[in-house]
């Protein structure tokens, strides 16, 4: 995931956008834990993931099952197979920026893959 390489971080791309990772580094270098989100931000967050219809839903939700919330998480951790994280996987601000431009980059080739004219075949 992480590779030393002399003083700097090499992190692969598909380990950082295949997995949604978040990353944040110490000034020393060392990984920085994660706090624990709010149910807010973690039910926001397993919505994005699991059913992004949802996410407007979350609210809503967690005004029936106040003071139940874990019975919600259990609920819906049955229903879309999949546990609700206890923290949110945030992203170095500098990572961040690197993840957005490789999405930009990659949906630009796309884009361009997908307007190259054909070249017809002959026979």
């Amino acid at each position: 995931m992480c590779i030393r390489d002399r003083s700097k971080h090499v992190y692969e791309k598909e380990a950082i956008l295949g997995s949604g990772l978040g990353i944040s580094l110490t000034k020393r270098g060392q990984f920085a834990a994660a706090k624990r989100a709010s149910y807010k931000e973690r039910l926001t967050y397993y919505f994005e993931q699991c059913h992004p219809e949802s996410v407007r839903k979350v609210d809503e939700l967690l005004r029936a099952y106040r003071g139940r919330e874990q019975a919600l998480f259990q609920v819906l951790e049955r229903k879309y197979g999949a546990a609700v994280p206890l923290s949110i996987p945030r992203l170095d601000p500098a990572l961040a920026q690197d993840v957005i431009a490789i999405r930009d980059l990659k949906a630009m080739e796309a884009k361009m893959r997908h307007s190259e004219p054909r070249m017809a075949r002959t026979v």
